[in-house]
């Protein structure tokens, strides 16, 4: 009874040892803030085992397959039937898994593909034994050892043989070059060449029957018995790990181990994440879910140089052991976004959007009365005053008391040059801070009124201020007296108007930044000039010359040195991603550790810890041409063709960094530089021609692959169709030429016809216009002439009627009647009538043919009658001509027209023209 008394009460003691246990750790026993921690969601529930190659990548057993990160893209992979891997070990550019009823490993093909090959041919007769499933695999020597809970296994590259089975196996591990293997029943077993004998290697361990775990590093060996605890084996000494941690990884349940170095050992647990213990300075620490774990169970663990990835029961996280960052991330979401950190009487405070919180041995505490919106905090002669949404409040005994005066929020407070007093810019205007005998008071300040969110001096007597919204404001202040004498408004300048400033001073200059444009104002000529350098970039912080931006393109940490030049630039996602926008900022801890404001917490950055990172060149994982995978050279060179040159697409990563930033420079026919997004980069209608392919980190330029492209131009353009080309151009050429010449001569030719035809018509219009002179000429001689006949023969018929007259009187009759006849003679005269017929016939050469031809009844005298009067007579002019009377040539043309059977319309001279 008292036996089970005391046993009654040992328990209790235990159990408050152990609450006393959780509540200090992290705190005494752990470190303030957290190392980096990054979590990653691909992939599937319960990833069951974790392993890192030879470039760093990773590889996790999972419910879904296998997934595979190489430090920019995950990947998953599936075994036939989908079946849950358990266990995986990365061998050189080989992947080993263990399923149900299946072991096997992958291997990239020739296009970077992982493909699996199954071992399970390579058994012995029975193997593998009905419904066993492989949970561990490691490298011994040679040999690939794998096993299941109640066998083991080796693998020589050709078959698989059983090394021993009816042991209750938990785990297996390789100490100083033998094989050893924990069993929940049998304790610590070795494996001989003659079979499995116990461990007797250390008389502590003898003793032990119920091991679960047993790992190994160098020198070292841990072993945990589920009834008596952890047990160190360093420098062949056996030594029982202190109570503490063995109560902590017994409540914990722990789960997997891991030795980080010879100092420091990592316990995976089931019930709260991992335990980093340090073994030499019995210390450990606790990282959680609290702490920033996907998960509080984990399922394995894997090292690789600064990292430990955590295989999760919900996802994957990475901690960066060593890094030079260390974090604080409030999950609660207590504590809002922060907006300024002090580190204050070796305390951190958080100025936040919910209140101000002190941050103690790993534990947030709101103080007293500082519920609202801080701004900003100010260290102030021993003070830490706050920058309050309610106004303007001091730290006094971890509470905030309202300091006398303060009338409105307030944004910040600023030093004055020449004096103790500090200047607040306030939601309503600015305001002097004094202090008399401790006590603060404040006093607002006429002149400029509204909210200012930010001043800065430029001088003792000339401060900038901006409005919280819009605005800039140049004050004329008078030191001495702590007034303002004169404000000028520069808001409706072109650069300012409506626009959001930043006051940055840097070197005793100061800068105005709008919309991501840095400027500098000139008093003589009263105006902005631009400042190229700092585009697109933040100013963090700045101390003794040297100066961070964030820049906020590349999402990188720039350092300058006073001339402006780059000293570093820092790439850190994890960091970035938290920062609140619009109100970036490092806080100077002291001059080796950086202090960032986070979204849900804060950050320290440790300038002086030296990490060792591996120094490796950006590789090519995959190329995908248009959108199928295309086989990567040797020599880091490829050949596409036109069609191909569409959509070229190149996976890429560093071996040993994760979440690097990259990027990519082509140069040819098409120059470009684009950041690399996740690891994938994409080109797109690259015409024919050589290019090169520069993929290169942002941090490091000098990390850089190149790449030769080379796109065959399409078949159109050929060298084989260039000749084609050429040669139908000179044949083209030729018959041009040929048509040139043609046309040429057939120009020519019809120039001649041109002209000859212009010179036969001229010849023409000349021969017509002679024709027409000589007509004319015809025809005034034949006019003429006949005129002369019909005035000859009026002059006869004249004398002849005279003569008639005088005939009885006439002392001579016969001499007058001879004249008579004489005179008759000479009016019938044929002579006058072959004169005008001769000179009509000139002018009218088958008029008497065509005449007759077509009335062939008509007399010689109706033929005279119609030349008379086609040549335009009259009957008068006639009558003289055929020697009758006018009556008797009317009598006649009345006669003719009969004869002629011409319509009355129809006038002689009209009629005669067609002959």
């Amino acid at each position: 009874m008292k036996n089970s008394k005391t046993q009654k009460t040992y328990k209790i003691l235990k159990y408050i040892f152990f609450c006393a246990c959780l509540v200090f750790t992290g705190t005494i026993k752990s470190q303030t803030l957290y190392p980096e921690i990054t979590n990653y969601s691909f992939g599937s529930s319960q990833n069951w085992s974790v392993d890192v190659n030879f470039e760093a990548s990773i590889a996790v057993a999972n419910n879904a397959g296998l997934s595979t990160y190489n430090g920019q893209t995950w990947e998953m992979h599936q075994l036939p039937k989908n079946m849950i891997i358990r266990s995986v070990l990365c061998d050189g550019d080989i992947i080993y898994t263990g399923s149900y009823e299946e072991f096997g490993y992958w291997k990239k093909d020739a296009l970077g593909e992982l493909k699996y090959n199954s071992l399970k041919s390579k058994f012995e007769v029975n193997n593998p034994q009905d419904s066993e499933e492989y949970w561990q695999i490691i490298k011994y020597n040679d040999l690939i050892i794998f096993r299941s809970f109640g066998a083991i296994y080796a693998y020589d590259g050709t078959k698989i043989k059983n090394i021993t089975t009816d042991f209750n196996v938990s785990n297996i591990s390789v100490y100083k070059n033998k094989l050893i293997f924990g069993s929940l029943d049998r304790g610590v077993l070795e494996v001989t060449n003659s079979g499995v004998k116990p461990y007797f290697q250390y008389e502590a361990l003898r003793s032990l029957s119920s091991v679960s775990h047993l790992t190994s590093f160098k020198d070292l060996l841990f072993v945990f018995d589920q009834n008596s605890g952890g047990y160190l084996v360093k420098a062949d000494s056996v030594s029982k790990l202190p109570e503490a941690i063995n109560l902590v990884l017994k409540n914990f349940t722990l789960n997997k181990v891991t030795f980080i170095d010879e100092t420091q050992v990592a316990f995976g647990t089931v019930k709260n994440g991992v335990v980093i213990y340090n073994f030499i300075k019995d210390e450990y620490r606790v990282i959680n879910k609290r702490s920033g774990l996907r998960n509080n169970t984990v399922l394995d663990m894997a090292l690789s140089d600064n990292n430990l990835w955590l295989a999760l029961d919900d996802g994957v996280s990475r901690i960066a052991i060593k890094s030079e960052y260390a974090y604080f991330n409030d999950i609660t979401g207590t504590l809002g976004a922060v907006y300024d950190v002090a580190f204050f009487n070796n305390a951190y405070y958080l100025a936040s959007n919910t209140g101000v919180y002190t941050f103690i041995d790993n534990e947030l505490a709101l103080v007293a009365n500082s519920e609202g919106h801080c701004w900003s905090l100010f260290q102030y002669q021993n003070k830490l005053l706050c920058a309050h949404n309610r106004g303007a409040f001091v730290l006094e005994s971890n509470r905030l008391v309202p300091i006398e005066g303060s009338f409105s929020g307030v944004y910040n407070y600023y030093s004055i040059p020449r004096s103790k007093d500090l200047l607040i810019s306030t939601y309503s205007g600015i305001a002097v801070l004094k202090e008399n005998k401790k006590q603060f008071a404040i006093s607002a300040l006429a002149g400029l009124e509204g909210p200012i969110d930010k001043v800065v001096f430029q001088n003792d007597s000339t401060l900038w201020a901006t409005g919280n919204y819009e605005g800039l404001f140049k004050v004329d202040f008078d030191s001495g007296n702590l007034k303002i004498n004169d404000v000028q408004s520069l808001s409706d300048h072109a650069v300012i108007s409506e626009n959001k400033v930043k006051l940055e001073p840097i070197n005793n200059q100061l800068y105005f930044v709008i919309n991501g444009n840095w400027f500098t104002y000139s008093n003589n000529t009263q105006s902005f000039g631009v400042f190229v350098d700092f585009k697109n970039k933040s100013l963090l912080g700045e101390k003794n010359g040297s100066l961070w931006m964030y820049d906020n393109q590349t999402l990188g940490l720039v350092n300058y040195d006073r001339e402006f030049k780059i000293k570093d630039v820092l790439f850190n996602k994890n960091l970035t991603s938290k920062f609140v926008t619009g109100y970036e900022k490092i806080i100077y801890k002291n001059d080796s550790t950086l202090i960032f404001n986070l979204k849900d917490g804060f950050s320290t950055l440790n300038l002086k810890k030296d990490i060792q990172y591996k120094t490796s060149q950006p590789k090519v994982a995959k190329i995908y041409v248009n959108r199928e995978l295309f086989q990567i050279s040797k020599n880091n060179s490829i050949e596409l063709n036109h069609e191909q040159a569409q959509l070229v697409t190149f996976d890429v990563y560093t071996p040993g960094h994760y979440e690097n930033a990259l990027q990519y420079q082509l140069k040819g026919r098409v120059n470009q530089e684009e950041a690399i997004v996740n690891g994938v980069f994409t080109i797109q209608n690259l015409p024919a021609g050589d290019y090169n392919l520069t993929i290169f980190e942002k941090k490091q330029p000098s990390r850089k692959t190149h790449f030769e492209i080379k796109i065959l131009p399409p078949w159109y353009l050929s060298t084989l169709m260039v000749v084609f080309y050429l040669m139908l151009v000179l044949l083209g050429m030729y018959l041009a030429g040929r048509y040139q010449k043609h046309k040429a001569e057939k120009a020519h030719l019809k120039t001649q016809k041109r002209l000859k035809a212009e010179a036969e018509k001229k010849l023409q219009l000349v021969e017509k216009n002679n024709l027409i002179n000589e007509i004319k000429t015809r025809k005034k001689e034949l006019t003429n002439r006949t005129a002369s006949i019909v005035k000859k023969n009026e002059t006869i018929i004249l004398l002849r009627n005279e003569l008639k007259r005088l005939e009885k009187v006439s002392p001579n009759v016969t001499r007058t009647k001879n004249i008579l006849h004489r005179s008759g003679e000479q009016l019938d005269s044929k002579n006058d009538w072959h004169i005008f017929e001769s000179k009509f016939n000139e002018l009218n050469e088958d008029f008497f043919k065509n005449l007759s031809k077509a009335f062939p009844k008509l007399t010689t005298k109706d033929r005279k009658l119609c030349a008379y009067i086609k040549v335009g007579l009259t009957s008068k002019e006639i009558a003289p001509l055929l020697g009758i009377t006018v009556r008797s040539v009317e009598l006649q043309r009345y006669r003719l027209r009969k004869k002629l059977n011409l319509d009355a319309e129809i006038t002689f001279i009209e009629f005669l023209r067609g002959f």
